[in-house]
Order: structure tokens, then sequence, then C-alpha cells
């Protein structure tokens, strides 16, 4: 059994805290001010926008745990892919084969988590970054999740490097998955990109949650006659709003004093649209991640004849580009050159994801054994059903009808030719004398 690092080497510097305490440099906005956008958008809408307030989006929580949960969902394995013809086989045998099978951290995550939590940081943050430690014997492989917030890309004529903290870490000992970017080395975040939409949907949540608060009650002015005083007026509106707001005081009555009459700003939220401004968000929280509405809950737009066309287009543009950059930056770091020209790569199983309904199945399966394609047994595995003892579950089956093919088939028997019918004896013909 391979030894393993301590645990103590895999925790944060000490001084990490004390360098966000004095402004360290987030790593979203290193990385944009690099590539010339500016820094931290602060505020829009009149809310505060940072991630955390993002994720606290239901939508764009929604999206990103949908991305983020349905590629670490699908199976990820090490194969080994022969170049002549295209076998794949598990590489067993390989260092970073049981990386993702128990635990990718020493056993403190499941490889599920893990890869769910990395993605998050991707679609949240533009950058997911884990730290590569070998065991001891270098016989194993292990990953130590990073905050993408406390880690820099540092570009030098030397080569590519990163900063933990103040712990510089090497190009070939960081896994690093990013997103769309310019320089192609780190991911652009949707919270700069789109700071105003994600500042308007803060700003609406906001405005409903105040507007409810106040017991839907709009606001309005306190008409007074006569010469009140400052802290008499005060008092009266502190005791105005005790009695009417909040959702458990709307609708009761109340006295007003003499002299003082309410001057009501009626404000119809149909008629400012929040309703459809909200409905018009999630929209675009979808359109930002990719995500079809019905994957974050809004059913309103779709068909049963649509359900199935909206999910494969969500697969092969969303989620397919996804894992396939997760896939080329495992391949980068984790494997050598040698390694990938042999075959050897990481590929995330999209049969399973993709798997139809059982009607679906049970007529592709009777193509299968009609065709020879697969035999029983090779099927009931494909369900995940015990093997047939029979010899007949290993058995090929074939048309009548059908020929092989290819240069090497056999050419089947002639049929035997009919025997000819026995002819009849010949007359003789009698010659008169």
């Amino acid at each position: 059994m391979s030894r393993m690092l301590p645990r103590k080497s895999l925790a944060a510097p000490a001084s990490l805290v004390e360098e966000r305490a004095e402004g360290a440099v987030d790593a979203i906005d290193w990385s944009l001010r690099r590539q010339g956008m500016g820094g931290f958008p602060g505020q829009s809408g009149g809310v505060a926008v940072n991630p955390r307030a993002m994720m606290g989006l239901p939508a764009i929580r929604r999206c990103i745990d949908a991305i983020a949960g349905d590629l670490a969902g699908m199976p990820l394995e090490l194969l080994k892919i022969d170049p002549e013809t295209g076998e794949k086989k598990p590489a067993k045998r390989h260092r970073c084969y049981y990386l993702f099978r128990r635990s990718p951290d020493y056993g403190d995550r499941t490889p599920m988590r893990f890869r769910q939590a990395l993605m998050g940081h991707v679609l949240g943050w533009g950058n997911g970054y884990a730290e590569i430690i070998p065991s001891v014997d270098s016989n194993r492989t292990y990953l130590s999740l990073l905050d993408p917030s406390a880690v820099r890309v540092d570009p030098s004529p030397d080569g590519l490097a990163y900063r933990v903290g103040s712990r510089a870490v090497g190009r070939d000992s960081m896994l690093h998955v990013a997103g769309l970017g310019f320089d192609g080395i780190s991911g652009y975040s949707p919270l700069y990109l789109h700071a105003e939409t994600i500042g308007l949907s803060l700003a609406m949540v906001r405005f409903g949650s105040s507007f409810m608060a106040n017991g839907a009650f709009a606001g309005g002015w306190l008409k007074l006659t006569g010469d009140w005083k400052k802290e008499a007026r005060a008092e009266l509106v502190e005791a105005f709003q005790s009695m009417h707001g909040g959702p458990s005081r709307a609708g009761k009555w109340g006295v007003l004093p003499i002299g003082v009459d309410v001057v009501k700003a009626t404000v119809d939220p149909n008629a400012a649209q929040f309703a459809e401004s909200r409905q018009f968000q999630l929209l675009e929280a979808c359109r930002i991640f990719g995500v079809p509405p019905d994957r974050v809950g809004d059913y309103s737009e779709m068909h049963y004849s649509t359900v199935e066309a909206t999910f494969r287009s969500y697969v092969q543009t969303t989620l397919f580009p996804w894992a396939r950059a997760f896939e080329e930056s495992l391949n980068l770091r984790l494997l050598t050159e040698k390694e990938q020209e042999a075959g050897y790569a990481f590929r995330h199983d999209f049969d399973a994801f993709l798997r139809a309904d059982a009607a679906t199945r049970a007529r592709l399966w009777d193509s299968f054994i009609k065709n020879g394609v697969a035999n029983p047994n090779e099927i009931r595995a494909e369900e995940g059903w015990d093997r047939r003892k029979d010899p007949a579950g290993d058995q090929y089956l074939q048309p009548l009808n059908m020929l092989p093919s290819g240069p090497g088939a056999e050419e089947p028997e002639p049929e035997p030719e009919p025997e000819p019918a026995p002819k009849k004896p010949a007359r003789s013909r009698r010659t008169k004398s």
C-alpha cells in the first residue's frame, strides 16, 4: 500500500488570511485586470454584486448545480485506447486510475463531490484549481481542492506559475480547469461579464422582499395640518409603520389623530412588470450558462414533443464542451506526453447519461439480437442483470436471409441442383411390311 503525505502539508498557508485582510487580489479580479477588463464590479442595480450574492439567486445557483451535478454524476474513467483498433480498456495499472473511483484527496471527499465542487468553481468563478500531490512512492496521485479566490496565475518568461497565498506552485503541480478566457489560460467569471444582469436580479429580489415585508403597502406620506415638531412627526411615522409594516400586519385597521391624512403612493407590481421581469431574469440566467429553462424548474414553454430534443441539445452544446475541457485538463497535467501517445486518456461515459426509456431500449436490444450485433449476455450486462448460464446466452444470431460480407467471409455452400426427371421410354414404330 502506498504511503501518503501528511495532511498538514495540504493546509492553506498561515499568511493566507492575513493577505486577504490586507486586500490580496482576487483570482478573478487578477485575471480580468491582466486582460484589461477592469476590477470588481462592486455595485450594480443599487445592490452589492459578489460571488456569494450571485449564488443566492435561485436561477443562477440551479444553473451551476445542474451543469456541475450532471458532469459529476457521469462516470469518468482512465482508459487505454488502442491506437489501431480503437478498443478501450480500463487502465487499472496506471497510478491515476483510482483517482476518481474512491476519493481524489485522501478520503475527505467522494469523487462526485470533488468534481462537483471543482466544476462549481469553474462556473461561478471562471476557474477551478486543484493541487497535484503524488504519493511518496509515486504509485498514486492525489488532488487537493483549492479556493479559487486564493489562487493567482503568474505568467512569466520562465513559464506559467501559480501562487496560492504566498506559496508558489509550479505549472505541472496544478490542475487548472477554466472556461472561456482572453488568453486561453484564465477564464472569465460570469459575475464580471454579466454584473448588470446579476445586479438587476438581486435588486428585484430585494424589492420583492421589501415590498412583502411592508405588508404589500407601497408607502406614501402622512399629510399633517398644523405645526408638528420634528420629534412628533418621527414618532407618528414610527407608530404608523409598526402597525402596518410586515406581512403579519397587512390588512389591519388603525386610527389616525385629528389633522392627519394618508396620501398613498400606489405602485402596482404588475404595472411595473415585476412578475414579467422576474421571469425574464430567469431566462437571462439560462442564457448565461447555456441551460434550458426546464433544468431550472421553468416548464411554461415545454411540451412533451420537445423535451427529448431540448435535452439532447443541452448535452451536445453545454455538457459535452465542458466535459471535453475537463478531460483535456486532466490529460495535460496528470498524463505524460508518452502516455498520451500510447493511448491513455480520461473519458466521460455519456452512454449512462443518455440512457433511453425501457421501451426504446427494448427495441434497440431486439434489433441487436436479430442482427447479431450482441448476444443475450452482453445485453444483460448492460442492463445490470445476471448472466444466463445456458450456452444460448453467449450465442449470436443471424437472419437466414443475410449473407456475411468482407474479404474474409466464407462463401455460402451452393444449393444442390434438382435431379432431372426420368425420361420416358421412346415408343417403337412398327413398319408395314
